[in-house]
């Protein structure tokens, strides 16, 4: 009888620290964005965003930022939880003392395109290239080479 006491004290226990704070991983493609919910930054990306069950709200704006890239701005919503539908019915509603019956839901990964000022100066670059490779094979005379380079330049 001390037993079973004693593993429902520590499974109790167990449930009451573990279980308070829904949370979602955030995840980003490329890693290592700044993350803000709700115009505070929280983190980078990866990470476990978690909000107390008493803060729990509808919904959650999430901004991501990384240098090269475009920001994405998303949306951390809830929903209700079916599995803790489930499991408050079996134990009649005890469950909610530890859970609440809300979740929180993101996207899986967020993927950051590249910011078009990034894309204007590889493009640029790559005919910079381009126009070197020529002069250096004598497709091109090295006045021509700089009639085009200077033109490329003035074009950004």
């Amino acid at each position: 009888m001390k037993s079973v006491l004693l593993v429902l004290m520590g499974v109790a226990s167990a449930a009451v620290l573990a279980g308070c704070s829904p949370s979602v991983m955030i995840r980003s493609e490329p890693p290592g964005a700044k993350a803000y919910v709700d115009d505070v930054l929280v983190g980078t990306t990866p990470f476990d965003f978690s909000v107390k069950r008493s803060d729990l709200k509808s919904s959650y704006r999430l901004r991501l930022e990384k240098g090269g890239f475009e920001h994405s701005d998303q949306t951390i919503g809830t929903r209700v939880a079916p599995g803790r539908i489930v499991g408050a019915f079996f134990s009649l509603g005890i469950v909610y003392l530890f859970k609440s019956p809300r979740d929180l839901v993101a996207p899986q990964v967020v993927y950051l395109e590249p910011s078009k000022e990034n894309e204007r100066d590889r493009r640029l670059g790559q005919e910079l290239r381009e126009i070197q490779q020529l002069r250096d094979e004598g497709t091109i005379t090295p006045a021509e080479y700089e009639k085009r380079r200077a033109h490329l330049l003035e074009e950004k």
